[in-house]
């Protein structure tokens, strides 16, 4: 849900359900729009709207004035450097938060373990013929449950945190392509390769999260259809899929960051997704 707050005749702004705003400056006499936001990942969805309304509006006024040659063609284009650090925070925040929880994950397995030994020691105590002293196994089962219990709502706060950064991610996933594609003039054919492979569609596991899935198609992406001296041909698939088994979690985001921004720079010098 958003709210639109204009500020003055050339300046709008947006405000989020989260608190999170948007606003949009349009000067008087360049023609261009300048979109800025605090969070990052708060620019897809009114960068996405406004080009889509401006393209319609040019498009408009395109049919009606087509007999006036001196009319410059309408175009979509982003100049500034790409905010690839803005981007790779949230990547970052999404990677701890993932690490966070998959360790509360182990924590709450080895605490369930120890919760069950518990237990089947003191049904073994409940079905002896000659029961003796329960020796305080009761309160070692008050104890374990205890852990349980704190340790199961603690995952439960990441799981929340987690999905909620995975939003934001995805978010800034697709700001990011969008601003990529601006930067380097790409038609929709190749803007759908960028995004099969640089994916903002973040489907998160314990076993298998994306920025394991991102760092390898990245990889594959700059060994083939990137790759020095022309595509390599894109046949096969990244080492890992297809294999049955999960990619292992990355440690950190070093490389992932690497790779996204080799990506960049080979498409800054003149590099395309699909060949001519």
């Amino acid at each position: 849900m958003t709210t639109a707050v204009e500020t003055s005749g050339n300046v709008i702004s947006f405000v989020f359900g989260d608190g999170s705003d948007v606003t949009i400056i349009v000067s008087k006499n360049a023609g261009r729009y300048r979109v800025q936001a605090v969070r990052f990942e708060a620019l897809w969805l009114v960068i996405d709207e406004l080009t889509r309304r401006l393209r319609e509006y040019y498009a408009r006024e395109g049919s009606e004035t087509s007999e006036d040659e001196s009319n410059e063609p309408f175009a979509v284009s982003f100049n500034e450097a790409l905010p690839l650090q803005d981007f790779f925070v949230v990547v970052d925040l999404y990677h701890a938060c993932r690490s966070a929880r998959n360790e509360s994950l182990a924590k709450l397995q080895c605490k369930a373990r120890q919760f069950r030994a518990v237990q089947k020691r003191l049904l073994v105590r409940f079905r002896d013929k000659n029961p003796t002293d329960l020796t305080h196994l009761d309160k070692l089962l008050k104890g374990a449950f205890a852990d349980v219990t704190g340790e199961s709502v603690l995952t439960e706060g990441f799981e929340l945190e987690l999905a909620a950064i995975a939003v934001a991610l995805a978010a800034a996933t697709r700001t990011v392509l969008c601003l990529i594609s601006r930067k380097f003039g790409m038609n929709e054919d190749e803007e759908k390769v960028l995004t099969a492979y640089l994916s903002p569609i973040v489907n998160d596991t314990p076993e298998q999260g994306w920025a394991e899935c991102t760092e390898a198609s990245v990889t594959f992406l700059l060994k083939t259809k990137l790759a020095k001296g022309g595509d390599r041909g894109g046949g096969g698939v990244p080492s890992g899929f297809g294999s049955g088994q999960p990619l292992p979690m990355l440690s950190d985001t070093s490389k992932l960051k690497k790779h996204v921004s080799a990506v960049c720079e080979r498409l800054a010098r003149g590099a395309k997704l699909i060949s001519s």
